[in-house]
């Protein structure tokens, strides 16, 4: 990043960039200071441009050479900055606030995307009115003109007509039935004896005339039959199995479609497993044979992955053309112990939107409980 900071030091002020000698008054200073702060985010945030602009704190222009690095005393919580400037607009604007090093001082910089326009506030702020479109022309800020507010409509009207629109939802049943953003599971939570409770298997009364044949039938057995159903029991009817799916409403193709979500909460509290890891019912015979090699599998499109307090999930959909579905391969089976709902905050990614699209999935939960005992189990089998 440091490089581009350096390019932007031989540059002069534009439509794009703004040198800053000194640090924005922010944490202890009042509505007047703040408010230019303010006014500089939105005016770059609403200016005609192609790449990102930057304002560089801590920077003296320098017409005609290399600006000089002064450097800054304190920095800004980018946190609080977001949160002060998008509680006042009329949508949220993309930005950052970043600290860095040149020559050994410290500076920093904001940088601002070329994103949707126009922006305003919604309320008066300061020497800030609202409803009023601020700009930045050239080296200098001003309030746009109804032309020029016309055409930002217009020109987003465009954009998006050149752009995909992602939506995601869910997909569920035995027919892949598609429920848009919620879907209502019944679970069984089962209580099982424990591993050392069960007998092996088979249960075979020994006598002097057929211990041979029982030794021998005995081999061609699973022992562990009974646990591996107790087992089965457990899980199988605890969890729900769905897929994920992404729709493009746009008009061009969406690459690279990636949807995510975290689940929060304990192992105990929520199953999160894939379809590969669930339990198949268990066989009483031993399999003695050799595994038949069936091919190379699909690569997974769902991935799981540890996260401070839960999981992540990270869905791989590809490749979407324009007024088209993809649904994932694979499925992802959730369960709770009592009735209650998964709440999903889903982002879909892809490499042609500026920003991931965010919406609510929920599975809603009814579960009931049931207790086996050792009888159950092996009358059951």
């Amino acid at each position: 990043m440091s490089l581009i900071i350096e390019q932007l030091l031989h540059e002069e002020e534009s439509s794009s960039l703004d040198f800053k000698r000194e640090q924005y008054l922010f944490s202890s200073s009042g509505v007047d200071e703040k408010s230019e702060l303010l006014k500089d985010v939105l005016a770059f945030s609403n200016s005609w441009r192609r790449n990102d602009a930057y304002i560089l704190l801590g920077i003296s222009e320098v017409k005609g050479g290399r600006s000089e690095v002064v450097g800054v005393e304190s920095h800004i919580d980018d946190a609080q900055l977001q949160q002060f400037v998008n509680s006042k607009t009329n949508r949220p604007i993309e930005f950052s606030y970043c600290a860095l090093e040149l020559e050994g001082i410290p500076v920093a910089y904001i940088k601002i995307p070329v994103q949707t326009r126009p922006f305003y506030l919604k309320k008066d702020y300061g020497k800030l009115k609202k409803n009023v479109v601020y700009i930045r022309r050239g080296s200098s800020t001003g309030d746009a003109l109804p032309d020029e507010i016309s055409e930002m409509g217009q020109s987003q009207i465009e954009s998006n007509e050149k752009k995909p629109i992602l939506s995601s939802f869910l997909v569920s049943g035995k027919h892949d039935e598609i429920i848009e953003k919620k879907i209502v599971a019944e679970t069984v939570v089962t209580e099982v004896p424990g591993s050392d409770d069960l007998p092996d298997f088979p249960i075979i009364k020994k006598t002097r005339e057929n211990i041979l044949a029982a030794q021998v039938f005995s081999m061609s057995r699973n022992s562990s039959y009974f646990r591996d159903l107790a087992y089965y029991e457990r899980i199988a009817g605890s969890v729900e199995g769905v897929s994920f799916g992404v729709r493009n409403e746009g008009n061009t193709v969406a690459r690279d479609v990636t949807l995510t979500f975290d689940i929060l909460g304990s192992r105990e509290e929520i199953a999160v497993v894939r379809r590969k890891d669930l339990p198949s019912f268990p066989n009483k015979e031993r399999n003695l044979a050799f595994p038949l090699y069936l091919g190379g599998q699909r690569n997974p499109d769902i991935e799981i992955e540890k996260i401070n307090g839960g999981k992540r999930v990270r869905v791989k959909l590809g490749k979407i053309q324009a007024k088209d579905i993809s649904i994932s391969n694979d499925s992802l089976f959730l369960g709770v112990t009592k009735s209650s709902d998964i709440v999903l905050d889903v982002k879909v990614y892809s490499d042609d939107i500026e920003a991931p699209s965010e919406e609510e999935l929920v599975m809603s939960f009814n579960v009931s409980h049931r207790k086996l005992t050792v009888r159950d189990i092996i009358e059951g089998n």
